[in-house]
C-alpha cells in the first residue's frame, strides 16, 4: 500500500461586497446625497410674521411693522392704549381747569381795580381768596395726575420702539425730567426719538411748538410766582396776574399740541386694530 498524500483543498477566493465607484478610502460608503437648502431656498424653515418681503432667520426676532428696515423690534411691545388715553384725558382736564383759572384772575385784576376806587369791599377779596385757593388746589392735582400718566407713558413708548432709535434708555426718558438745567432740552430729544422710532404722524412743527410753549408758560409761571412776591402795592398785584395769565394762555396751546402728540404716537406704536 502506497502513502499517497492527498491533494490540499482548493481555496475558491471569497467574495466581495460590491463597493460602488468611487469609493472613499477606510471603506466608507458613499450614498446620493439630497441637496441642502441655503438661506433662503423654498426648503429652508422660515419664521412667520416678516416684512418687507425678505425671509426671516430661524431664532432671529421679526420686525415690528412700525420700525423702519433694519431696525429690530425690541423684546416686548408695551401697551400703551390706556395709559395714552389717562394722559389725554388729564392734559385735557388741566387745559380746562387753566382756562378757569385764567377767568378768575381776569376776575381779580377786576377787584383789585374796584379796590383801588372803592367800588371793591373786602368780602369780594375774601370770596375770590377763597376760589383762588379751591382752584389753584384742582389745577395742581390735574397737572400732577397728568405729569406721573405722561411719564409712565413715556416710559412704556421707549420700551416699544426699536432701541437704535432712541439715544437714552427707557430710564432716562423719566429722569430727565427730574434734573435740573438738561431738563430743558433732553425730555425734548427723547420724545423726538421716540416719534421718530415709531414712524408716528407728528412733524417737526408740532413737536418744536409743543416744547417751545411748554418752556415759555413755565419760565412765565416763575416770573408771576416771583412777582406776586414782591409784590406791595395794587398795581404791582395786577401786573403778576396778568403775567400769569399769559402763562396760562401758553399752557392751554401746549396742552393741546401735548394732546396731538400723544394720541398720534400712542396710535403709531399700539394702533386700536392691532
Amino acid at each position: 500500500m502506497s502513502n499517497v498524500t492527498p491533494p490540499p483543498p482548493s481555496r475558491e477566493p471569497r467574495p466581495s461586497h460590491p463597493q460602488p465607484p468611487n469609493a472613499p478610502l477606510y471603506g466608507e460608503p458613499t450614498y446620493p446625497q439630497p441637496p441642502v437648502p441655503g438661506y433662503g431656498d423654498p426648503g429652508y424653515p422660515q419664521m412667520p410674521g416678516s416684512v418687507y418681503g425678505s425671509p426671516v432667520h430661524p431664532g432671529s426676532p421679526s420686525l415690528s411693522p412700525y420700525a423702519a428696515p433694519g431696525m429690530l423690534q425690541p423684546v416686548g411691545l408695551r401697551p400703551l392704549r390706556g395709559i395714552g388715553a389717562a394722559t389725554r384725558w388729564l392734559i385735557l382736564a388741566s387745559g380746562v381747569v387753566t382756562l378757569l383759572a385764567a377767568a378768575v384772575e381776569l376776575w381779580g385784576i377786576s377787584l383789585l381795580g374796584g379796590l383801588a376806587s372803592g367800588r371793591t369791599g373786602f368780602e369780594s377779596l375774601q370770596m375770590y381768596d377763597s376760589v383762588t385757593l379751591l382752584l389753584s388746589g384742582v389745577t395742581g392735582l390735574a397737572m400732577i395726575g397728568a405729569g406721573v400718566c405722561w411719564m409712565i407713558w413715556q416710559h412704556r413708548a421707549a420700551s416699544s420702539v426699536p432701541p437704535a432709535a432712541l439715544r437714552r434708555s427707557p430710564g432716562w426718558h423719566v429722569g430727565s425730567w427730574f434734573i435740573p438745567v438738561v431738563a430743558l432740552w433732553f425730555p425734548f430729544q427723547n420724545v423726538k426719538d421716540i416719534v421718530r422710532g415709531s414712524q408716528a404722524p407728528v412733524g417737526s412743527g408740532l413737536l418744536r411748538g409743543w416744547w417751545a410753549l411748554w418752556i415759555a408758560s413755565s419760565l412765565t409761571y416763575v416770573a408771576s410766582s416771583n412777582m406776586m412776591n414782591a409784590a406791595d402795592s395794587v398795581p404791582e398785584l395786577s401786573a403778576a396776574l396778568n403775567v400769569s395769565i399769559a402763562g396760562d394762555v401758553l399752557w392751554i396751546a401746549a396742552s393741546a399740541l401735548a394732546w396731538m402728540l400723544v394720541a398720534r404716537t400712542t396710535d403709531a406704536i399700539d394702533p386700536s386694530d392691532r
